[in-house]
């Protein structure tokens, strides 16, 4: 279980501990990956100036998916949970590369909460990365 999250509801409202579950119907996109609108979340959604900077968790039946921050591209050939918070929509896979529509899982979204000073002391800790790869400083980031 994931804790220390807040999820937004599709009126705006705010609740923490808990998630929102995705209502079908999930439109493929291709190969294993299906898409979503998250309209209520797309403040929160990557975009070309803000790369990896969604918080969004993705479940299945209460287990986190993953990875996060994937190309559309790859969710589709591979799957495997992979998925992107992009704009005003998910690109996502299940787990099994089932059909989303059908397989009867449960799947339900939550928007991870992090401090500024956390998030800047785990970006800052990440072998390698440049201030470039660092997520932006932006106050929704």
């Amino acid at each position: 279980m994931v804790d220390n999250i807040e999820v937004v509801g599709s009126d705006g409202s705010r609740q923490c501990g808990s998630r929102v579950g995705l209502a079908g119907p999930f439109v493929m996109h291709n190969g294993f990956c299906y898409i979503v609108a998250l309209t209520h979340l797309a403040s929160h959604g990557d975009t070309e100036g803000e790369l990896r900077c969604s918080r969004l968790l993705l479940f299945e039946n209460d287990l986190p998916l993953g990875p996060a921050y994937q190309s559309h591209r790859q969710i589709g050939a591979i799957g495997g949970g992979r998925f992107s918070h992009w704009g005003q929509s998910l690109y996502f896979s299940t787990s099994d590369n089932s059909d989303p529509n059908t397989n009867g899982i449960r799947t339900a979204a939550g928007i991870r909460i992090l401090s500024r000073d956390r998030h800047n002391t785990f970006e800052s800790r990440k072998p390698g990365a440049s201030a470039k790869q660092r997520r932006p400083s932006a106050e929704r980031c």
